[in-house]
């Protein structure tokens, strides 16, 4: 028999969407805040957050597929 949820859902996981979206909305504007400041930043800097945003945007793609 599968679980209930208090909304009478069924298999419910436990994932929390509220969450998931504010990572994603968290995410795009960290990749929009390295783009429109990509002139200012030094050059190390940029680089490194520009590889940050890249894997957290992937992961917020993907996340929903694990």
């Amino acid at each position: 028999m599968p679980e209930h949820d208090e909304a009478g859902r069924g298999d419910n996981w436990g994932m929390d969407f509220t969450a998931t979206i504010i990572f994603i909305i968290a995410a795009f504007a960290l990749g929009g805040v390295v783009v429109m400041s990509r002139d200012s930043l030094p050059p190390r800097i940029k680089r490194g957050l520009a590889i940050v945003s890249i894997a957290l945007i992937a992961f917020a793609f993907f996340s929903h597929c694990l």
